[in-house]
C-alpha cells in the first residue's frame, strides 16, 4: 500500500490496473461507511475522465491509497484502529 496526496500529476503516474481509495469518507451518526471515491486506475487514455469524477467526488488534493487490487484493500480494513 502506497499513500499520497492525489494530485493529476499523481494519478497519471500511476500503473494500470492498481486500485485507488480516497482517505475522505462518507459517514452517518455510527462513523464512517465508505470512501468519497474509490476505483481501479484505467490506460492512460481514460485518466482525464478519472481526474474529472476525481474533482467532481472532492477527492482532489486530498490524502489517497494504493492498493494492488480490490482484495487488498478490503483486507486492509480488518487491521483498521477498531480492531475489526
Amino acid at each position: 500500500m502506497e499513500r499520497a496526496p492525489l494530485t493529476k500529476k499523481f494519478l497519471f503516474s500511476l500503473a494500470s490496473g492498481l486500485y485507488l481509495v480516497s482517505n475522505c469518507y462518507n459517514s452517518d451518526e455510527n462513523g464512517p461507511i465508505d470512501s468519497i471515491f474509490r476505483c481501479y486506475i484505467p490506460e492512460d487514455s481514460d485518466r482525464e475522465q478519472l481526474w474529472k469524477q476525481i474533482k467532481q467526488a472532492g477527492a482532489d488534493g486530498r490524502l489517497c491509497y494504493i492498493y494492488k487490487n480490490e482484495d487488498e484493500y478490503t483486507d486492509s480494513l480488518g487491521t483498521t484502529s477498531t480492531g475489526k
